[in-house]
């Protein structure tokens, strides 16, 4: 087992052909798929079980990667599919099938995303506890999700992990039917996150999304609050933690400020007294039916205020990034080094900070830090150079490395950005 470093497990689970390839799964297939992975998962998770860990200081346990896809996945294209951030190299075209048919572009996303794979619940008996791996991860590139009991079981068996990696999709259209299958997503997202071992100190979760072009905005920005809780309860004990779309930093933030004081004695909430690094992002509308923060400065400002209130419960928070890639981009930078601490904030639109946010910020500073506050306001215009429009606290060198580069790179520049999405930064 010492020579085994990592176990890419990929599930190949049922093919169709282009008289299939625009219609949702229906429940032969859901069936069949569910006994492929369940037969698959279990045979590797019994014999794992049976490798005890390796000891010693320098002793590392095993990467096990996810990667249950069809290997139709990648034979198929669609001329009215939406872009897709990261896809396989396509082989097979549907010429033949656009002369007989119209294709569906729901009926092809909802099939290339497929349904939620579920274990079935009596083989959890036969499989013990599986010490021996400490990462656990499945990437946006299998298309697929997990149904919420089986990512429960999962994270109550491999009960060693120090690294959990999910990245999954979720298909967004007006069809009631399809709706259903949404919840069901954030709902094995939830499972995960509520279930995590005590171990975990390194946590992403990204969601990507395809959607009919047209569809209502609400729709598109609706968002679980079951999924928001989860995930903040789920950051309270890691040393690293990203969350991207579906978790919101307002509903991540604006959830552990309405928490009851701890009864510890001291009127305290919970602390993040391990976090060191944080990532998260958010619409540049904070809520669909709230002025955009582009057009109501004080919008941007209650947030930025919010976000120091509740960093101040993160003593030991290194950096922490706030990004918008949608609409006019933005990111939010807090970083402390040995020498500073300090505040960046990138935008495509004017920002003031107000002396009550900037005081809420320096207090954050003089709380967990041996430096005083270093701000900095940028203004992106376009592709273009930055313009720096803000003042700084001290005097010195502040000069920006000119990280944004909006907005086919916005991820890739980010200093977080392996932490937020790996399978993009592994491509790179």
């Amino acid at each position: 087992m010492a020579l085994v470093k990592r176990i890419d497990l990929r599930i190949a689970l049922r093919e169709y052909d282009c008289k299939e390839c625009d219609r949702k799964e229906d429940p032969v297939t859901i069936k069949h798929n569910n006994a492929i992975f369940t037969k698959a998962m279990t045979t590797l998770l019994q014999t794992l079980s049976q490798w005890k860990p390796a000891s010693g200081e320098a002793a590392e346990g095993i990467e096990l990667r996810i990667e249950p896809m069809s290997s139709s996945d990648s034979q198929h294209q669609y001329p009215s599919n939406p872009q897709l951030p990261i896809s396989r190299p396509y082989t097979e075209s549907h010429t033949q099938a656009f002369r007989n048919r119209q294709i569906s572009s729901s009926g092809a996303c909802a099939r290339m995303l497929g349904s939620v794979l579920q274990m079935d619940s009596e083989v959890w008996d036969s499989i013990a506890k599986v010490p021996v791996v400490t990462s656990f991860s499945i990437s946006c590139l299998s298309y697929r999700a997990l149904a919420a009991s089986t990512a429960e079981r999962l994270m109550s068996c491999l009960n060693r992990l120090e690294e959990v990696i999910y990245e999954y999709w979720e298909f967004i259209d007006p069809a009631p039917s399809v709706t259903v299958d949404r919840q069901a997503r954030a709902d094995g997202a939830k499972g995960l996150l509520r279930c995590l071992p005590s171990s975990v100190r390194s946590l992403t979760v990204w969601r990507s999304h395809l959607f009919i072009q047209g569809t209502d905005p609400d729709l598109i920005l609706k968002t679980f609050p079951d999924l928001s809780a989860a995930a903040l309860e789920a950051s309270y004990d890691r040393k690293n933690v990203a969350f991207s779309f579906n978790i919101w930093a307002d509903a991540f933030f604006g959830g552990h400020l309405r928490k009851p004081d701890e009864p510890d004695g001291f009127g305290r909430r919970r602390q993040w007294k391990d976090l060191e690094r944080l990532a998260l992002n958010f619409d540049n509308t904070i809520r669909a039916h709230e002025p955009a923060i582009h057009h109501n400065p004080k919008v941007l400002g209650s947030f930025l205020a919010n976000v120091a209130r509740a960093i101040e419960d993160m003593p030991s928070l290194r950096l922490m990034e706030i990004w918008a890639h949608s609409g006019p981009h933005c990111l939010i930078r807090y970083e402390v080094s040995d020498s500073e601490t300090k505040l960046t904030i990138v935008a495509e639109f004017d920002v003031e900070l107000s002396k009550a946010v900037l005081k809420a910020w320096r207090r954050v500073a003089d709380k967990h830090t041996r430096a005083s506050l270093v701000w900095e306001v940028k203004r992106r215009h376009g592709l273009g150079d930055d313009e720096g429009e803000g003042d700084h606290e001290e005097e010195g060198d502040h000069e920006e490395e000119g990280f944004l580069d909006f907005p086919l790179n916005f991820i890739n520049n980010l200093k977080l950005g392996k932490l937020i999405f790996p399978t993009l930064a592994e491509l790179q």
